[in-house]
């Protein structure tokens, strides 16, 4: 996902503090909760005629 490296280029204080903890210590990483927003823009409308392979 690129997490270490957005604090490392957009909060580099931060990113200093934890950045021996991270993924090793106290595992910042795996304890975090990430929430994910999306913004979808769809360009074209249609149907999608495809059957599985078995």
């Amino acid at each position: 996902m690129g997490l270490g490296a957005f604090l490392y280029e957009n909060h580099y204080g931060l990113w200093k503090k934890i950045e021996n903890n991270w993924d090793k210590g106290e595992n910042i990483f795996s304890k975090s909760q990430i929430n994910v927003h999306a913004t979808v823009l769809i360009r074209r409308i249609g149907n999608i005629n495809q059957s599985e392979k078995e």
